[in-house]
């Protein structure tokens, strides 16, 4: 089971977060990663949005019917969705016309547009990529023994249409820890960064209300090197900043940061097992 590329994306992480995309820019035969910097979309703190949205979509409201796993409903314009984990995944235009399959409601109550509860456990129906959902954001389930040491089985699995997969953007700034496990770790970038004390993790801005609790071995989604984009990074006790994206698996030193760039910071001694690229400068349009 390896990770989908296709999987569609939200623009929403979290209520009010800054949506940023990155590229690269050539100026006088000088490399710059570029980072654009967008506003924030207004929504549910847990939606998963994405795009082309439905044809005629409202946003559903957070008051909505909590509808049970298999349930089918149909929107206005007739489009079908399944339900699973308090999720609505679109089933098509397919069923137009066969009005005895689903219930009718208003498009604010179809939850098209949430991400699945905490444990849901999915995969489209003709991939073999199995996924579990926290706090909005997918973690890929590697192998049937992560599944099996988790907790879980194949009737846990909730299979959906496919092209259907959607999260929120990314897992930075996330903490987590497992459920027989004390050791607590941050990812950024697709790694995870072990936190070693409460001290460590108020300095770096968190809270212990924040830390994520997950089945046991589901911490093995995250990888040893950069798998999704991440921001700068920094360690907590240096002014030294890296840049994660340019350059697959290596980190590199940024010599010019541009004002509208904001690093995240990670514990002392995170990076240090990244191989170093070349100096980069990085700006950030705001």
């Amino acid at each position: 089971m390896k990770p989908n590329t296709r999987t569609k994306h939200s623009r929403v992480r979290t209520k009010g977060e800054i949506v940023m995309t990155g590229t690269k820019k050539i100026v006088a035969g000088l490399v710059f990663a570029v980072v654009i910097v967008g506003s924030p979309i207004l929504a549910h703190a847990t939606d998963c949005i994405s795009y082309p949205l439905p044809q005629g979509a409202i946003l559903s409201l957070p008051q909505a019917p909590n509808w049970p796993d298999s349930v089918v409903l149909r929107a206005p314009t007739g489009e079908a969705f399944i339900v699973y984990g308090g999720a609505a995944f679109s089933m098509g235009m397919g069923f137009v016309g066969n009005y005895s399959f689903g219930l009718f409601v208003p498009w604010q109550w179809i939850p098209w547009d949430k991400c699945p509860r905490d444990g849901t456990v999915v995969k489209e129906r003709s991939r073999a990529e199995v996924y579990v959902f926290y706090r909005g954001a997918k973690l890929w389930i590697k192998s049937p023994v992560v599944l099996f040491q988790a907790g879980f089985t194949w009737n846990d699995v909730r299979t959906i249409p496919d092209g259907t997969m959607r999260s929120i953007r990314s897992t930075n700034g996330m903490v987590w820890r497992e459920m027989s496990r004390p050791e607590v770790y941050v990812s950024y970038g697709g790694m995870k960064f072990w936190i070693a004390s409460p001290d460590i993790l108020r300095a770096l801005g968190f809270k212990w209300d924040d830390v994520i609790v997950i089945r046991d071995g589901l911490l093995s989604a995250f990888s040893a090197t950069p798998t999704e984009w991440s921001p700068p990074l920094r360690e907590l006790s240096s002014t030294a900043v890296y840049d994660l994206n340019e350059t697959p698996g290596q980190k590199r030193l940024v010599t010019t940061l541009g004002q509208y760039c904001f690093p995240s910071v990670v514990p002392d001694g995170a990076l240090a097992s990244l191989p170093s690229g070349p100096n980069t400068t990085l700006i950030c349009i705001g």
